[in-house]
C-alpha cells in the first residue's frame, strides 16, 4: 500500500511538471515565431535550451550519485515554480520580454537536465523490483503521450487567444508547485 502511494506521487509529481513544461516549451517557440518573426530570434530561443541542457546535464548526473538527490529533485521543482512567478512579475513590470523569456528557458530547461538522471535513481529505489518494469512502462506511455498530445492543445489554444503569455508562464509555475507538494515528502 505505501509503495503503490509512493510510486503515485512519483508518477504525479513526474506528470505535472511535464505537462507544464511542455506547454510552456510549445508556446514560447510558436509566440516567437508570431511576435517577432523571426527564425534567428527562435534559434536563440532553442540554442539557449540546448545549452543549458548540455551543461547541467554533468551537474544532474552528479547530483544523482549524491546523498542529497532526492532533496535536490524537490528544490529543483520548487525553485523553477517561483522563477515562473518572478518571471511573470517582470514581465508584467519590465519591457524586456525577450531577455526575460530567454533567462526563464535557460532555467526550467536546467531543472529538466538535473532532475532527469536523480529522478532515474529514485525510481530504482522507491519502486519495489517486481514492479518497476510497469512502472517504467507508465511513465514512458504518459511522458510519449503529453509530447503528442501537448503541442496540438497548445497549439490550438494559442491560436483560439485563449492562452497568453503571462497564463503559460503561470500554468508552469503551478505544475511545479504541483510537483513539489505532490512529491513525496517522506522520502526526504
Amino acid at each position: 500500500m505505501e509503495r503503490e502511494r509512493v510510486e503515485l506521487q512519483l508518477a504525479t509529481s513526474k506528470f505535472s511538471s511535464l505537462v507544464g513544461t511542455s506547454i510552456f516549451n510549445v508556446f514560447i517557440n510558436v509566440w516567437v515565431i508570431d511576435t517577432f518573426g523571426s527564425a534567428r530570434v527562435l534559434s536563440h530561443v532553442l540554442s539557449i535550451a540546448g545549452v543549458s541542457s548540455l551543461l547541467f546535464s554533468f551537474l544532474g548526473a552528479t547530483i544523482s550519485k549524491k546523498l542529497y538527490f532526492i532533496k535536490a529533485i524537490r528544490y529543483a521543482d520548487g525553485l523553477s515554480a517561483i522563477f515562473c512567478l518572478i518571471a511573470d512579475v517582470l514581465l508584467l513590470t519590465t519591457n524586456y520580454r525577450l531577455p526575460i523569456l530567454l533567462a526563464l528557458v535557460f532555467t526550467l530547461n536546467m531543472n529538466v537536465a538535473m532532475t532527469g538522471p536523480s529522478l532515474k535513481r529514485l525510481i530504482g529505489i522507491a519502486v519495489s523490483k517486481d514492479r518497476i518494469i510497469g512502472f517504467n512502462a507508465v511513465i514512458s506511455t504518459g511522458t510519449e503521450t503529453i509530447k503528442v498530445v501537448m503541442p496540438m492543445l497548445t497549439t490550438f489554444l494559442y491560436t483560439n487567444h485563449w492562452l497568453s503569455l503571462i497564463g503559460t508562464i503561470t500554468l508552469n509555475g503551478i505544475s511545479f508547485f504541483i510537483s513539489f507538494f505532490i512529491y513525496p515528502w517522506h522520502l526526504v
